[in-house]
């Protein structure tokens, strides 16, 4: 009986994890699967790459631009700032802090853009947030900063103004994704 409680107690932070990262995988295929039905053609959607040491959950290239997206599957009640090192999540009454999306979505977007500055394009890559769980309320102040719940993601894309041709963003996925798969 003992062996078998040292046992649990000992693998709890494994299947702890292991949740954690389920959880995580099931927000970030609901976003590939949203842009992929909402999203014609002339988009390229990069899941779950590395670029540069950093894992990056999504990068979108199309007309209206290039977007790196940092998604989270979280659900209950999330606060936060801007410039705030952590955030705070709370679900039943159970609190949590977990690192400010938005400055790991930036530097991500940040080496997204020196990888295509080392192919001499020269386009700003869009750093954004997704909350992908249900229900969920977001207490953060951001400013003009785009952190969205997941049925906003498509509306906020294709209001952006257009950046390149559609034959361009074609080249451009073809870069980024040779050079990330290499």
């Amino acid at each position: 009986m003992l062996w078998a409680g040292l046992l649990g107690f000992l693998t709890l932070p494994f299947f702890k994890r292991n949740k954690i990262l389920v959880a995580g995988a099931k927000g970030e295929n609901a976003v590939s699967k949203l842009l992929l039905k909402e999203l014609d053609n002339s988009w390229y959607l990069i899941n779950d790459c590395i670029v540069n040491k950093a894992q990056i959950d999504h990068i979108l290239i199309g007309p209206k631009g290039i977007f790196v997206i940092e998604t989270k599957n979280y659900k209950g009640i999330v606060y936060g700032n801007r410039e705030d090192k952590k955030w705070t999540k709370t679900r039943n009454s159970r609190f949590k802090t977990f690192y400010n999306p938005i400055k790991q979505s930036k530097t991500h977007s940040f080496k997204v853009a020196d990888l295509l500055r080392e192919g001499h394009y020269d386009y700003f890559a869009f750093a954004l947030v997704v909350f992908a769980g249900q229900p969920l309320e977001l207490n953060i102040t951001v400013g003009d900063f785009p952190v969205l719940r997941i049925d906003q993601l498509k509306d906020y894309i294709l209001s952006q103004p257009d950046k390149m041709l559609k034959v361009r963003a074609k080249e451009v996925a073809g870069y980024l994704i040779k050079r990330i798969r290499s």
